[in-house]
């Protein structure tokens, strides 16, 4: 058998790109998009009243670019808040110079 090469350490990784966020925020409006319109397409799909032309396929496709649309303008403006609070989860945690503080070297004597 032949042996397992070892695993790198993650310290070897290399470093993420700085538009990172930009990316993180862009795929959390993304994801919320999606629920939304998943949302909207439960909503129309329980209703019982019939639609405009929804009886056929075109009519089907027109609904869903329709609700894809709404979903992706309601997100763009704020949405239901969703994104904001996975990119808030996700982000690294910003800690300030003033938080943290090194210990003393020498010890004072009152």
């Amino acid at each position: 058998m032949s042996a397992i090469p070892p695993i790198k350490a993650a310290a070897t990784l290399p470093a993420p790109p700085a538009d990172k966020p930009t990316n993180l925020e862009q795929a959390a409006q993304s994801f919320e998009a999606l629920l939304v319109g998943q949302m909207l397409k439960m909503v129309r799909e329980s209703s019982q009243s019939g639609g405009l032309g929804e009886s056929d396929s075109a009519g089907s496709s027109v609904y869903e670019m329709a609700e894809e649309n709404l979903a992706r303008e309601l997100t763009r403006n704020g949405g239901l808040g969703l994104a904001k609070l996975i990119v808030r989860q996700l982000s690294p945690v910003q800690t300030g110079p003033s938080s943290v503080t090194a210990p003393s070297s020498h010890s004072e004597k009152a």
